[in-house]
């Protein structure tokens, strides 16, 4: 009986592995997906734009920036990105760094100018400003950041096919 909860057990924590082991990853070129392209001997600039369909041997994209359409052989690219989206979580919290960064510098030096007329000591005044204008730096930085999103790209290797000379 034991040898048959331990298959049992075993199986079952085998399992998952397998059912992980059979899903296939989304093609690189899926309708759908954004994409920046890399073909040198198209263009200079990486292409950039929504796959609309792909085969074997041509995507199709378009571009809204300037607005067009352009077919490609699979054969000249050489490398594509697929996009992962905007995210102001990210540029957010970098803005909200450097503005906290930079008020707290200036702070520092304002409230250290500001101690001769204040009743407090100029440490404590220049404590205060820090943490005052850190503060305060530090939001309007997280505000900066919120409203300039950046893309973000997955870089890949494009597999190339092997062509046999005949």
């Amino acid at each position: 009986m034991r040898h048959v909860y331990a298959l049992v057990a075993g199986l079952a924590l085998a399992l998952p592995g397998a059912l992980a082991a059979q899903q296939q990853p989304a093609p690189l070129l899926a309708p759908g997906a954004r994409v920046r392209i890399v073909a040198p001997v198209l263009s200079a600039d990486k292409i950039s734009g929504t796959v609309v369909s792909a085969d074997s041997g041509w995507v199709h994209l378009r571009s809204t920036d300037p607005a067009s359409e352009r077919w490609m052989r699979l054969s000249l690219v050489e490398s594509a990105e697929v996009s992962l989206g905007r995210n102001r979580g990210a540029r957010a919290f970098r803005g909200s760094t450097w503005g906290g960064f930079l008020g707290f510098g200036l702070g520092v030096i304002v409230g250290a100018q500001l101690a001769s007329e204040l009743p407090t000591g100029v440490a404590t005044s220049a404590a205060l400003g820090a943490v005052g204008v850190g503060l305060l730096g530090g939001g309007i930085g997280a505000g900066i950041g919120a409203i300039t999103p950046r893309e973000r790209w997955q870089p890949s290797r494009f597999p190339r096919a092997v062509v046999s000379p005949r």
